[in-house]
């Protein structure tokens, strides 16, 4: 009482049903001080299951407003405070490296629970009795930092290059745009300025998208040199895409000499891409550009990965369905190439052009029949007949 840290008369502690009783005690007490207790054991007793704690935790991730019954049971004040708290102390001795390695506020039990709160997207609850030296679960401890190893749920993740870890707060096929677009659109347009800022962010320049193209790839079709050098100065290496094709090959077809030469010099002159068209004379339908570079990129993730949901929301937003990459790529293309009859159906229904042709003059049936994704070019051959 001394140090001034206990409760005094005048603290505001609500009150309780059950009367004080002096004689219950052998010591001389402050009565606030064991309203405060009562309190706390009265709390501590609650009983819950790990799922109405996963509630509960989501609760405070949704600002106060239960997310199974959209009904506000906290203020956004009291969350932010709850939170701020839990931050700082709710892992007992451990709060400090746990935030650190961890960084989501948390609270644990002597019981074995672990309550994490990514706030604005989920809450999670780990139960498991075992404890380590500050009383916290073991295992909730571990996943909680395996959790982080695979996601970008740190608070403080925003200030860092994504990296492998995905982000769960964009649809998956964004989250892959994101990683590759800029690089990929910088290498095609010659954009130095945006790959030595992206190569100061750590950016992965060795990266490819669905087509495993990467930046040196596109350099190379364009005949920017000066990408091509930056790239390798920094130790980015050629790579092999879907077709087998190296930087070399993309130069050489695109008749970019000056290019082809260099990667012979270097004896990096290598890659012989097996690209299939049926006839190159056919008829030829036309994509459209969109200034959205990473919604293209996103639309054509979609397709690949099937994802007719989110290749609706897109078109919805206003994405052409017929938009193409740097390498004149369609949906239509990955869709076929990855035999995703769902992706195909839909993009042909909302009047996808059927002979699109990319730039070494495949169409999506062409490269449905080169992967012998053989359900999809039925598909494609039987709506080009009709």
């Amino acid at each position: 009482m001394a140090t001034g840290r206990l409760p005094s008369r005048s603290a505001d502690i609500r009150g309780d049903a059950i009367p004080d009783n002096p004689n219950d005690y052998d010591f001389l007490f402050e009565p606030a001080v064991v309203d405060a207790l009562k309190l706390y054991f009265a709390t501590c007793s609650l009983e819950m299951t790990a799922h109405e704690l996963a509630a509960a935790a989501s609760t405070l991730a949704n600002g106060g407003v239960c997310p199974a019954t959209q009904e506000r049971v906290l203020e956004q004040s009291t969350v932010r405070d709850c939170l701020s708290v839990t931050q700082m102390c709710g892992m007992y001795d451990g709060s400090g490296e746990f935030f650190y390695n961890i960084g989501l506020p948390a609270k644990s039990g002597v019981g074995g629970g672990v309550i994490l709160v990514v706030p604005k997207l989920m809450g999670i609850c780990i139960f498991s009795p075992r404890l380590d030296a500050q009383g916290n679960s073991v295992r909730g401890v571990d996943f909680a930092r395996k959790l982080i190893g695979e996601y970008r749920l740190h608070l403080y993740d925003g200030v860092m290059t994504g990296g492998e870890r995905i982000d769960p707060r964009l649809p998956l096929a964004r989250w892959r745009a994101s990683q590759v677009s800029s690089a990929l659109w910088a290498a095609s347009t010659d954009d130095m300025r945006t790959l030595r800022r992206l190569h100061e962010e750590q950016v992965d320049l060795e990266v490819g998208d669905y087509d495993k193209r990467t930046p040196m790839h596109l350099a190379a079709a364009e005949g920017h040199m000066d990408v091509i050098e930056f790239l390798l100065e920094n130790g980015i290496k050629p790579v092999a895409d879907r077709w087998g094709g190296e930087p070399f090959s993309d130069a050489l077809m695109s008749g970019h000499t000056e290019v082809s030469s260099f990667f012979v010099e270097k004896g990096m002159a290598s890659g012989s891409p097996n690209h299939r068209i049926d006839d190159s004379n056919g008829r030829h339908d036309e994509a459209t550009d969109f200034s959205d570079s990473l919604a293209v990129i996103e639309l054509l993730w979609a397709a690949a990965d099937n994802d007719v949901g989110g290749l609706r929301r897109l078109v919805a937003q206003g994405v052409p369905v017929h938009a193409q990459d740097y390498d004149r790529r369609t949906a239509l293309h990955l869709a076929a190439v990855e035999g995703q009859l769902d992706a195909i159906k839909y993009l042909v229904d909302h009047g996808h052009p059927l002979n699109v042709r990319d730039r070494w003059g495949a169409t999506p049936l062409d490269e449905a029949l080169r992967e012998e994704r053989q359900e999809a070019a039925e598909y494609l051959s039987e709506r080009i007949d009709e």
